[in-house]
């Protein structure tokens, strides 16, 4: 348990790191506008939501230790987990899809047409959505089946702890 701990909280400080080397840039790429600015916005989001991933499981982690068992308001921060998890895979889509607006930018000389940059979003947004994201989806996918089965086996322990 305690190396869990040590590369939780490795993890949670690199987490740290990552959001503050990007903070300062984005600030100054928000004050200046454009598609720029909704990329190293949507950058900050992610890593804000990663950073939120892993102080939920360490509330969960600190929930079971203390009562050998997963209990209603774990099964929360499992299921906030599981949509956590998902979220990042829609975040990054999107902070994928105002890079392509802003390489657009570049080509149009910075103005680009309302139409081509709504479908050029749209487009970006579904293709790397579908085609770079499987992973924190299947991830998220799969922490709420596992919330929906601890929730089930939490109702069984609790019909049977009825019985006794």
């Amino acid at each position: 348990m305690k190396v869990q701990k040590i590369i939780f909280w490795g993890i949670m400080v690199f987490i740290t790191i990552d959001f503050l080397s990007y903070f300062f840039p984005a600030l100054k790429a928000i004050e200046q506008g454009g598609s720029g600015a909704g990329v190293w916005l949507f950058k900050l989001v992610r890593i804000a939501v990663c950073f939120g991933i892993g102080i939920s499981f360490f509330w969960l982690q600190k929930a079971y230790s203390k009562d050998g068992f997963l209990t209603t308001n774990a099964l929360k921060t499992l299921k906030t987990i599981g949509y956590l998890g998902l979220s990042i895979a829609v975040i990054s889509s999107i902070e994928d899809a105002f890079t392509v607006l802003r390489s657009l930018e570049v080509h149009f000389n910075g103005h680009t047409p309302a139409d081509v940059s709504w479908f050029a979003f749209v487009r970006a947004f579904i293709a790397h959505l579908l085609a770079r994201e499987p992973l924190p989806i299947l991830f998220g996918l799969f922490v709420l089946l596992i919330a929906d089965f601890a929730k089930k086996a939490l109702a069984f322990k609790s019909e049977n702890e009825s019985f006794i």
